[in-house]
């Protein structure tokens, strides 16, 4: 039997944060990342890059603030 962990998580500005949000993430100045994790404490986070093929970086959700799905297409056709 498995225990489901429920965390809620919301950014700076109080949205919520769930799995596969996209979020912008100061790590090594500006990232933006996709949320792959929720944990008790912090929040798993993927690099959109497509040249990424690490697992991603533990940050804490005021660490990070949500951003419109459709504004990081453009910015993924623009790289």
């Amino acid at each position: 039997m498995t225990k489901e962990k429920s965390a809620d998580h919301a950014d700076i500005l109080g949205n919520p944060l769930t799995v596969g949000t996209t979020v912008a993430v100061s790590h090594h100045g500006m990232q933006i990342c996709t949320v792959t994790k929720l944990t008790s404490k912090m929040i798993r986070v993927t690099p959109v890059r497509p040249q990424y093929r690490g697992d991603g970086y533990l940050k804490y959700p005021i660490d990070m603030v949500a951003v419109d799905p459709a504004l990081v297409t453009l910015y993924i056709l623009k790289q």
